[in-house]
């Protein structure tokens, strides 16, 4: 067998950390049938340019490794995961890690409109300073729910997102379940505030 198969799988915790980021491929294989292969090991593991699909999915099915939160995100976000172990990983991310892979542009885009499904899900349970920060990153695809928050604290985030564009903004003052504190936040916003098309949307409400 492979020498280099036996080093990964006989190594130390620390000799691991160290090897991992460059090793060859059947130094790799080896460490995933290590016994000291642990949630630090896992995270380097992933880093390396050579995992294959096959590898990720033979980390997957490792308990250990897969307790700790760190491993799943980053099984779950690697450019190599089998789609449908990616899928299944995406449900139990946190609403700050599903919109990073909402926004990742290494995922296909069919799981990055996944995440955005499963955060538009979440959404309801979110703490107004969870929806806050959500608002200043949100994809497209998170917006539009976005649009219908009440809070102008939200609002006022969500103004100062990169992503929202002057139609979004006369959506929501044209609303009429937009309320008013929410539309004083539109009329003080320094981008959009002096657009013929949302003055008019602010004074028609």
């Amino acid at each position: 067998m492979d020498d280099r198969f036996e080093e990964g799988r006989a190594a130390a915790a620390e000799t691991l950390i160290a090897a991992l980021p460059s090793a060859p491929t059947s130094y790799l294989e080896g460490a995933l049938q290590n016994p000291a292969l642990g949630p630090a090991e896992s995270v380097v593991l992933l880093k390396n340019p050579l995992v294959t699909g096959a590898m990720v999915a033979r980390l997957a099915a490792l308990r250990r490794p897969m307790d700790a939160y760190e491993v799943r995100v980053a099984v779950a976000l690697h450019p190599a995961t089998p789609p449908h172990l990616a899928q299944r990983l995406l449900s139990h991310l946190r609403w700050r890690d599903l919109a990073r892979s909402a926004d990742l542009q290494r995922l296909a885009p069919a799981l990055r409109r996944a995440a955005e499904r499963v955060l538009a899900v979440r959404l309801g349970g979110l703490a107004l300073g969870e929806r806050i920060a959500l608002a200043r990153i949100a994809t497209r695809g998170v917006l539009h729910l976005l649009r219908h928050d009440e809070s102008p604290m939200v609002m006022r985030a969500l103004l100062l997102n990169p992503r929202v564009v002057e139609e979004d903004v006369v959506a929501i003052a044209a609303a009429r379940t937009t309320p008013g504190p929410v539309l004083r936040e539109i009329a003080q916003d320094g981008r959009f505030a002096a657009r013929p098309a949302v003055q008019k949307a602010i004074v028609l409400h």
